[in-house]
């Protein structure tokens, strides 16, 4: 059995820095890694490093090839190709900077406590025991997918982290819900490459804000079926990415009834309090569905307020109402109606 001063579990940000400082102190340490593509921790290799870099290439791309699907999708394999490159050149760093330190071992495995100060390393058919004085847990998160049979094996259902390694950029995407939110989903999808952003809002003043503001179609839910209206304008029996973006039933099944098979559908709307829908798990399972929530995140705010500022995304369509102060009544029946999308409220208003 080898004996260390420390045995860190988990090659993250925290652990490695922690090994490199007791290594100073003169402390043997020893390191545990399960994955080889974790060295150096999320942040690295499915985190910060990766998605931001994406963010960059995407940003680059929708200033070359704006409503180009042809050649954004090019650009974005290639964006997930250097994507790739630069992740395994920090890890490959992260592993020398280890290595390189004459007090600490990395040994790659799964660990399991024997004891309060004993682990199991299993690699494979190989086993190893370790035995320290201070053992430090430093493992994060990983994605978890339902127990539902075949799940895993399909090529059609993403984790956060699998999603990452997809260099095809979806072609096309429907936007349930016409409002301000909905809106500003239709300039978002069309900044982001996707070939054809389609609408589907009842009120018409909406459909035709959203065709000013980019959508490639507008239908109206109400007298047209939406699936036929989608097989004629795409060829296809439902779209790439369903956004939902109005918080009631009606529009989550018009948004399951857009899918086809590998479908993500994004429910972005907030719903009333205990509102449910019954969801059929047979449908998910033949279409191989990607469900994904929705909620606040402070950490994109400024983007939003980066993307404002650009001129890129369009505001002044959706700001179709403004009241004084003085009318603050008439401006919350205004905004109650569908006759508005946002109405604004100020002292400089008539």
């Amino acid at each position: 059995m080898k004996q260390y001063d420390a045995i860190i579990i988990g090659f993250g940000k925290g652990g490695k820095l922690l090994a490199a400082e007791l290594a100073e102190r003169n402390w043997k340490v020893a390191i545990v890694e399960r994955s080889p593509q974790m060295y150096g921790g999320t942040c690295v290799n499915v985190g910060c490093i990766p998605t931001k870099t994406l963010i960059h290439e995407s940003e680059y791309a929708e200033k070359r090839y704006y409503d180009d699907y042809k050649n954004q999708s090019k650009l974005y394999a290639l964006a997930v190709a250097r994507k790739d490159k630069l992740v395994s050149f920090l890890r490959e760093k992260n592993y020398e900077n280890v290595k390189n330190k004459p007090n600490i071992t990395l040994y790659d495995g799964t660990a399991s406590f024997l004891s309060e100060n004993t682990i199991r390393i299993v690699s494979g058919k190989d086993e190893t025991i370790l035995e320290g004085k201070e053992i430090f847990i430093n493992t994060g998160s990983t994605p978890i997918l339902p127990a539902i049979d075949g799940l895993k094996e399909s090529k059609y259902v993403y984790t956060s982290e699998t999603l990452l390694q997809s260099n095809k950029l979806p072609a096309h995407l429907l936007v349930i819900g016409g409002g301000a939110i909905g809106l500003l989903m239709v300039q978002l999808a069309k900044l982001s490459g996707a070939s054809q952003v389609l609408l589907s809002e009842p009120v018409q003043t909406r459909r035709e804000i959203g065709l000013q503001l980019g959508a490639n179609a507008a239908i109206d839910p109400i007298h047209e079926d939406l699936t036929a209206r989608i097989r004629a304008l795409t060829g296809m029996d439902g779209v790439d990415v369903v956004i939902e973006c109005v918080g009631n039933t009606i529009a989550t099944a018009q948004a399951f009834s857009a899918t086809k098979r590998g479908t993500t559908v994004l429910l972005f709307s907030v719903p009333k309090s205990g509102t449910t829908h019954p969801l059929s798990l047979e449908d998910v399972y033949q279409k191989e569905l990607t469900i994904v929530g929705s909620i606040i995140n402070p950490d994109t705010h400024q983007r939003a307020v980066d993307l404002i500022n650009s001129g890129r995304i369009q505001l002044a369509p959706i700001l179709t109402h403004r009241f004084p102060i003085e009318r603050l009544k008439d401006a919350i029946l205004m905004q109650m109606s569908s006759e508005s999308l946002k109405v604004l409220v100020g002292s400089n208003y008539d």
